[in-house]
C-alpha cells in the first residue's frame, strides 16, 4: 500500500489559517450588510408607495372639486357630465356613508363611488367600476390588502376623543405600524393623534385597528406609534385630514 509522506499529512491537518478566517468573516459581514440594506430598500419603497397612494387621492379630490364644483361620490350630475359613470350621490355637499339616495341610480354609501367618479373623470389612475352587488371592487386597496376609505367621518385620532366630522382619506387596515410611523414622519409631525395625518380605526372589512388606551394599540395615549413593542401591531391604519 502506498503511504502518503508525513510532510503532506502535516500540511493537510494544519487547520484554517487566520487569513482564511478573516476572509470568511468579511464575506459574512458583507452578506449581512446586503440583507439589511435590501430590507431597508423594501421598507422605504413600500412607505413611499403608501404616501403616493394617499397623495394621488388628495390631488384627484381637489382637481375633481375644482372642475365640477362638486365632490366625487356626492356628485348627483356625474352620469350626465362624466363619460362612463352610471351611479351618483345626492349633492348635499358631503361624501356620506349611509346617506339618502336620490333617483334610480343614487347610492347611499357615496364613499363606494368616489373612486369611480375620480377615475372616470381622469383624476385618479386605474379603472374602478362600481358594482352594486360588489361595491368593494370599485375601491382601491393598500399594499397589504386593506381597503382604502374616503368619506366624512370622525374615525381618526384617539378613539376615546370627540373628533369633529372631517373628510379624510383612510389608508385602510392591515398595515404594520412601522410603515405608518414612517409615513407620519414624512408627511406630518410623527404624532399619531394630532396633525394632518393621524391613527385611524377605519376598516371597510376585517378587524379594525386598535387605538389607545389598549396596551396592544397601534399608538399610545401620547400619540407615539407603537414601534418599540416586542410584538409590533400589524393591523393598523391612518387617516389624512382634508
Amino acid at each position: 500500500m502506498r503511504t502518503m509522506p508525513h510532510h503532506r499529512l502535516r500540511r493537510r491537518s494544519r487547520g484554517i489559517s487566520a487569513l482564511e478566517i478573516a476572509l470568511i468573516l468579511l464575506i459574512m459581514t458583507l452578506t449581512t450588510t446586503a440583507v439589511f440594506k435590501g430590507q431597508d430598500l423594501v421598507f422605504s419603497a413600500r412607505t413611499k408607495s403608501l404616501v403616493a397612494q394617499t397623495e394621488q387621492a388628495r390631488v384627484a379630490f381637489l382637481g375633481f372639486q375644482d372642475r365640477f364644483r362638486a365632490l366625487p361620490g356626492d356628485y348627483r350630475d356625474a352620469p350626465a357630465n362624466i363619460a362612463g359613470v352610471t351611479y351618483h350621490g345626492n349633492s348635499n355637499g358631503v361624501i356620506e356613508i349611509g346617506g339618502t339616495p336620490t333617483g334610480p341610480n343614487g347610492v347611499a354609501n357615496e364613499d363606494e363611488i368616489v373612486w369611480n367618479h375620480m377615475s372616470k373623470a381622469g383624476f385618479y389612475p386605474g379603472a374602478y367600476e362600481y358594482q352594486p352587488g360588489n361595491p368593494a371592487a370599485a375601491i382601491p386597496r393598500n399594499l397589504f390588502g386593506g381597503i382604502v376609505g374616503f368619506a366624512l367621518g370622525n374615525d381618526y385620532g384617539s378613539p376615546a376623543g370627540l373628533q369633529s366630522l372631517r373628510h379624510t382619506i383612510k389608508t385602510g387596515n392591515r398595515i404594520p405600524v412601522q410603515y405608518l410611523a414612517e409615513m407620519d414622519l414624512k408627511v406630518d409631525d410623527g404624532n399619531a393623534l394630532r396633525g394632518t395625518f393621524q391613527f385611524s380605526n377605519y376598516a371597510y372589512s376585517g378587524a379594525a385597528p386598535v387605538g389607545p388606551p389598549s396596551a396592544s394599540a397601534c399608538a399610545d395615549a401620547s400619540g407615539n406609534w407603537n414601534t418599540v413593542a416586542t410584538t409590533r401591531p400589524v393591523n393598523c391604519g391612518g387617516a389624512t385630514l382634508m
